[in-house]
């Protein structure tokens, strides 16, 4: 088992129709590729991690990084993993605004749900990459 981290910036103009239409197109891939993951939208920024099978990932983190909704691809982190982290999902998708610059405190107590319910060991550093991503300006 493998996971892949990265990050993006969203092009102008991406909003909940785009976001749906991205989740739509990663339910078509992941179910029969056996990937599962999540992505996050902040601040005209993307993050996403995926999970399977590394040549499966890697050719779809190849895919992913030629789509035009973003620019600026950069690989954050690859690992093997003993398990996976998000097994319950085809694919979590969430749009993360903050309100008057104060950190969406529901985006935190999803994260802190994800922590206590559904992360191993391998994933202590991913825990902490989604909660930098959710607290950057």
């Amino acid at each position: 088992m493998f996971g892949l981290l990265y990050t993006s910036n969203a092009i102008a103009g991406i909003n909940h129709t785009v976001l749906a239409d991205i989740f739509q197109s990663c339910v078509r891939f992941n179910v029969p590729n056996n990937v599962t993951g999540v992505l996050m939208h902040r601040n005209n920024k993307f993050m996403q991690y995926i999970e399977g099978d590394e040549p499966v990932i890697r050719e779809l983190y190849d895919k992913i990084s030629r789509d035009d909704r973003h620019t600026d691809c950069e690989l954050v982190m690859t690992r093997n993993i003993t398990r996976r982290n998000t097994e319950q999902w085809v694919m979590g998708i969430g749009s993360l605004q903050p309100k008057d610059n104060q950190l969406d405190y529901q985006y935190i107590n999803f994260v802190m749900e994800l922590k206590h319910n559904t992360f191993n060991q391998d994933s202590v550093d991913f825990h902490n990459l989604l909660i930098d991503f959710a607290t950057s300006q």
